[in-house]
């Protein structure tokens, strides 16, 4: 039930993408939030079930640093990190921060586009977390540029705190996951290379090693930051 319940999650997630790509009304956006909504407390509800009748327990939680961010804003493509995204949101949850993502962005009173709404979310968080897949991303139709690299761009123009994560060349993918267009490749690679040339990103290769090095990084200083946990 639970991974039937996943797979509904991403299926909700790229329908509430490709709606605000378009000219959707805000009633189907609200509509598809309102599932989500719901998809997460059934699936809460299940792990609560599940973890009283196996007599799982939590793990001890390291401490935190004294100075510690409050707000995090996640960004990645969703088709090809969907599992990674959730036990993200997971992890972040068991520091006690507070998680910012394209699933959180109710309507808009001011009707920013997309593009400006996600740039105005990153520069409101304390923190930023960029997971970089195998899919360069949603387009934005006025720059040519994918969400998510708008998203990183922001965050490193304003010098926000970043954590990052590259998944590595020899992890295991889907071939239906990597990015289909030659220009989106293309730009997929450019991308990359300058992560991993201007900072340390951590390369993960599976869904469990990310979500130990995720909840790991936000114990470490601030300072830290930076340049991720590839050091």
């Amino acid at each position: 039930m639970i991974a039937a319940l996943e797979d509904q999650r991403f299926e909700l997630e790229e329908q509430l993408i490709e709606v605000r790509g378009t000219d959707g009304t805000g009633a189907q956006s609200n509509g598809i939030r309102e599932n989500l909504k719901r998809n997460e407390e059934l699936r809460l509800g299940y792990l609560t079930e599940w973890k009283s009748l196996s007599g799982a327990t939590e793990e001890p939680r390291p401490a935190v640093a004294a100075r510690t961010t409050r707000t995090v804003f996640v960004s990645s493509t969703s088709k090809d990190l969907h599992e990674h995204r959730a036990v993200i949101k997971d992890q972040i949850a068991r520091r006690d921060l507070l998680f910012r993502g394209m699933e959180h962005f109710g309507a808009d009173p001011n009707n920013q586009s997309p593009a400006a709404r996600i740039v105005d979310e990153v520069r409101k968080s304390d923190l930023y977390v960029g997971v970089f897949g195998v899919r360069y991303g949603s387009i934005d139709p006025a720059t040519g540029v994918s969400m998510t690299e708008l998203e990183f761009n922001e965050a490193e123009a304003t010098n926000k705190p970043m954590l990052l994560y590259v998944i590595c060349e020899t992890a295991p993918v889907r071939v239906a996951d990597i990015e289909p267009t030659a220009s989106g490749k293309a730009k997929l690679d450019a991308l990359r290379a300058k992560i991993l040339n201007s900072y340390t990103p951590y390369l993960f290769t599976t869904v469990e090693d990310l979500a130990k090095q995720v909840f790991e990084d936000p114990g470490k200083p601030i300072t830290a930051f930076q340049t991720a946990s590839g050091s």
